[in-house]
């Protein structure tokens, strides 16, 4: 991005001017003014301030500071706009700098980045925001600042400078909450001296002590932690913050099943992230059970139902999925879930097991082609669709109303499952013809309906919600949405983004392709298959490159695809969507279980490939699993 173009001298003055008339209330102690006078400057776009105001220091500052100081103002008057900013901002920090510190690390901090006198306007106008809000936290005592201004400043801030800690050291003198300071306090120190995989890690782990200094609902403290994990998954010292959490809230009170059952997977998950192992035994499991009474014991009352509380009902196989949002959870699908055939001759199949398989396997999401049937509506397909691949003539899967139905049954059998569909509507067909597909099987009636064609991400309801609900059915249409024929099948790319499809590199793309709307607001779907170009009958066409199937398919090459959109967004993708899933015999479930944060315990899939791969986990024997148990409460402990 080239540097902006440097404004008015009148502007950079202005600008200028504004950041010594705040600085001037500041060390006058004017608290209330200077946050007024902040709140001006930034309605006004830090332009039309009142000429001849000068600073004046009413307290006497060391020579060094004062020169420094000085030489800072001088420098300024032939910079550009953003360099006067990033001055004004080390000023700043010079200025709070105690006496007798490294001076220069606050300023080298500024100078160093921007070397090349160039500078984005998304940095700039973070610089602006640390600045403002940096100085209102600073008087936060008699001024008080709002939590959710601080965390979209924290956010922008670390975007810029990922390795300052100058507002969580600011946060942390503001806390002030009984039992939470030392929490508080100390998890975030040691999260200043431990190693973070990634600076965005280090933001969440930010974001959530920022809610709980300022005593957020402890649900919505629990919600980021979630959402922490679910883009970290192997974060050892969120897992462990998280465990911490629960403890200090819970200390001296009886906890209900529910928040016991909590404890107790967060301390499974924090042990399995420590010893770098993929799954724990059950032996291991009922080890972990036994464990945590006997160091939470003395902290808060048991439920009443025994040592080994029953578990839960589980939501999509597992337990700690039934209060994540619907959106927050990453599916496996099947590409052209209809199109089922060999993989090695049929040349138009991209599955080999029937949808009641695919789903008895494991897969969440189904993909689906529609095209209008030669034969026309029937009593039996009163749609007149048939799901074929291409053509008809090419792959016919069958009507809409027989595939469907075998979705139905698999419901109804299976109460605790939320299941989507996504179809390609590639003849732009009605969404009324669609319905009485949905209607025939029954589904209209299991299916997630809603009044607004957008939600966002953030705005979709738990699984739990859904199952109570009955409403265990996300059906997404590429085009041809209508929600006043059927107000189940929403409009795909107004809620989720494609990357490109039809790849044939490894190395997939992650660029946003094909949406309707912002895309920050958005789910997101990787479309993770390789085709290779064929030449059948003179016509070039692609089709699943089968040779690279368990390459394409592994754990390591879905989570690198995941980790790299995530990178860009994040969070993981929603949808995972991948050719011959049983290639691998399970790798691309075990894929989506780390990314989930949930226990994967592999299972004989309905065509098994002929040889299982070992599993390259670790394994620990019981005495050292409870050494690193004790190790783990211990370390929880200190924090507490």
């Amino acid at each position: 991005m080239p540097p902006p173009s440097a404004p008015h001298h009148d502007e950079q003055i202005s600008e200028l001017l504004w950041v010594l008339w705040i600085e001037w209330e500041w060390s006058q102690g004017a608290w209330s003014a200077c946050w007024q006078i902040i709140k001006y400057a930034i309605h006004s776009g830090f332009r039309h301030a009142t000429a001849g105001i000068r600073i004046t220091d009413s307290e006497p500052l060391a020579t060094e500071k004062l020169q420094m100081m000085r030489s800072l103002e001088k420098r300024a008057k032939p910079l550009t706009y953003s360099q006067i900013m990033v001055r004004a901002i080390a000023k700043h920090m010079l200025q709070s700098t105690p006496v007798g510190e490294d001076l220069q690390a606050s300023l080298h901090l500024f100078t160093d980045a921007f070397a090349d006198q160039t500078m984005p306007q998304r940095q700039l106008l973070a610089g602006k925001c640390m600045m403002f809000v940096t100085m209102a936290q600073c008087a936060a005592k008699k001024s008080k600042i709002r939590t959710r201004d601080l965390t979209v400043v924290t956010s922008q801030f670390l975007d810029c400078f990922p390795d300052d800690t100058c507002l969580l050291r600011c946060l942390s003198d503001q806390t002030r909450h009984d039992k939470l300071h030392k929490y508080v306090r100390d998890v975030m120190e040691t999260f200043m001296k431990g190693n973070m995989s990634h600076w965005k890690e280090f933001h969440w782990m930010e974001l959530i002590l920022t809610d709980v200094a300022s005593a957020t609902s402890v649900e919505r403290v629990r919600a980021h932690f979630d959402r922490a994990l679910h883009i970290f998954p192997g974060s050892e010292q969120i897992w462990k913050a998280a465990l911490a959490y629960e403890v200090r809230i819970l200390q001296g009170t009886k906890i209900k099943q529910k928040e016991y059952d909590r404890i107790k997977y967060l301390a499974y998950q924090a042990i399995r992230v420590e010893l770098r192992s993929t799954y724990l035994s059950t032996m291991q499991w009922q080890l972990v059970c036994l464990l945590a009474p006997m160091f939470l014991g003395g902290l808060m009352a048991m439920p009443s139902d025994g040592l080994i509380a029953k578990r839960a009902s589980k939501c999509n196989g597992h337990q700690e999925l039934c209060n994540r949002k619907y959106s927050n959870i990453t599916y496996i699908g099947a590409h052209d879930s209809y199109a089922v055939g060999d993989q090695y001759t049929d040349v138009a199949a991209n599955q080999v097991t029937n949808v009641t398989s695919q789903l008895t396997d494991g897969i969440r999401l189904l993909q689906i082609q529609g095209h209008n049937s030669s034969k026309g509506a029937t009593s039996d397909n009163p749609s007149g669709i048939s799901l074929c691949h291409t053509s008809c003539a090419l792959m016919n899967g069958g009507t809409l109303e027989s595939y469907l139905g075998d979705v139905a049954s698999f419901l109804k059998s299976n109460p605790n499952e939320v299941v989507t569909i996504i179809i390609a509507n590639v003849e732009n067909i009605a969404a009324s013809e669609w319905d009485k597909g949905f209607k025939k099987a029954g589904l209209n009636n299991m299916a997630y309906t809603t009044t607004q064609e957008t939600i966002a991400k953030d705005d979709w309801p738990t699984l739990q919600n859904m199952i109570n609900k009955n409403q265990r059915l996300v059906v997404l249409i590429d085009n041809q949405a209508d929600l006043d024929s059927a107000n189940y099948i929403l409009p795909e790319f107004k809620n989720v983004w494609e990357n490109p499809y039809d790849q044939t590199n490894s190395n997939f793309n992650c660029t946003p392709d094909r949406y309707d709307g912002n895309t920050k607001q958005m789910m997101y779907l990787i479309n993770h298959f390789l085709d290779e170009n064929k030449e059948i009958l003179g016509a070039n066409i692609k089709s699943p490159d089968v040779n690279a199937l368990n390459d394409t398919n592994s754990v390591d090459a879905i989570i690198k695809d995941a980790s790299q959109c995530a990178s860009d967004t994040n969070y993981y993708p929603t949808y995972v969507l991948v050719d011959f899933y049983t290639a691998g015999n399970g790798t691309v479930f075990e894929a989506v279980a780390q990314m989930n944060g949930v226990n994967y315990v592999s299972k004989p899939l309905s065509k098994p490939s002929s040889k299982s791969q070992e599993s390259s986990a670790q394994t620990y024997t019981a005495p050292t699993l409870a050494m690193c148990m004790a190790v783990l409460f211990v370390t929880v402990l200190t924090w507490m």
